[in-house]
């Protein structure tokens, strides 16, 4: 059929609806329906479908018994390129493959709608899976690094399909930002001579904020605080949660018998304040890990250890072995979750690490 207006050809839309029964048994998707935009004679070459379904299977061949080569998504549209009985064959980026079509016509004279205007966002995170489904079940097909630039052009609940390698794939839309991130802090600095200059050697033992430390652990916190104060908190204290020459808490395994350790709370501080008290604890001369932010099932907490403390327990100094191996310093001995903030000790500490 051909739809003629003002003498010239123009345009019929066929609406296409296909199940492919066999898959629906064994991966539970959804009725498939397709849009195909059937345009003049001329233009035959040119035509191409829209997916309307929430997923559709890509087979190797006209039929079931073909592998599946991927999955299309709703809202996509691609090239048709053969036909086969019941069977579509498409492209889909650098990939071909076929799509069953059961087809029920429709006509519509009016065009089939534009697709919705691409938008650009950058990712915040440091390293954004690229999925090819909207959710951690799906495959991953690789990473997207702090400020790229992707075009988002729909999306599934807390997912965004963008433009990836050709093709189509999905990112969760919680990291994606409209504009470029932030630039990374400023490097911590502390007061003069404190990078060369080692803390006092007094081991004397003193109350400090509800805990027991040594006076040469007390002057390192302090430092600390004032590198926080440059990275903008000003006035920032810690608090802390558990001292050193202690056995009281079994999880602590040995840690805080010993001089030099302590733990700070974070409850109820943010991504970037946790993020920068680490930063600052390492830079005064700690080994300091923050725990409980979801790579282990401690209470949110940072652990620290004074580097270089004489009087450190045997379990603290293995701790400290550990960070210096870029390790967590748990049972597990895995990676340092903290490691993208560094480690950039002060030049006195390194001989210890």
């Amino acid at each position: 059929m051909d739809f003629r207006g003002r003498g010239r050809a123009g345009t019929s839309h066929a609406l296409v609806r296909a199940k492919e029964r066999s898959d629906l048994s064994t991966t539970h998707i959804a009725p498939l329906a397709l849009i195909v935009l059937a345009s003049s004679a001329s233009l035959a070459l040119a035509e191409t479908v829209e997916v309307r379904a929430s997923a559709l299977n890509l087979r190797r061949g006209p039929g079931t018994q073909h592998g599946r080569v991927g999955v299309l998504y709703r809202g996509q549209r691609y090239p048709v390129l053969a036909r086969s009985g019941g069977w579509v064959k498409l492209r889909a980026g650098a990939r071909e493959g076929w799509a069953y079509g059961k087809l029920r016509t429709d006509i519509f004279a009016a065009p089939a709608p534009a697709p919705a205007p691409a938008t650009t966002r950058v990712v915040t995170a440091g390293a954004l899976n690229v999925r090819s489904g909207p959710g951690t079940g799906y495959r991953r097909l690789g990473q997207l690094s702090r400020g790229a630039q992707v075009r988002v052009r729909g999306s599934s609940g807390a997912w965004r399909r963008i433009d990836y390698r050709g093709g189509a794939a999905w990112v969760h839309g919680a990291y994606l930002g409209a504009s470029a991130p932030a630039p990374a802090p400023p490097a911590p600095s502390g007061p003069a001579g404190w990078d060369t200059t080692p803390p006092a050697a007094n081991y004397q033992r003193t109350r400090f904020r509800g805990v027991t430390l040594n006076r040469r652990t007390v002057e390192l916190l302090q430092r600390a605080e004032r590198i926080m104060a440059g990275l903008g908190h000003a006035g920032f204290r810690f608090e802390l949660t558990q001292g050193s020459y202690s056995r009281s808490v079994a999880a602590s395994g040995g840690t805080h018998g010993g001089g030099g350790a302590v733990d700070i709370r974070t409850r109820g501080r943010s991504r970037r304040t946790v993020d920068d008290m680490v930063r600052s604890l390492r830079r005064a001369g700690f080994a300091a890990w923050s725990r409980g932010r979801g790579a282990d099932s401690f209470a949110p907490h940072i652990h620290a250890l004074a580097l270089g403390d004489a009087q450190a327990s045997s379990a603290a100094r293995s701790q400290i072995r550990a960070y210096a191996a870029g390790r967590n310093g748990l049972r597990n001995n895995a990676l340092d979750a903290d490691r993208r903030l560094g480690r950039n000790p002060p030049r006195w500490a390194r001989r210890f690490l």
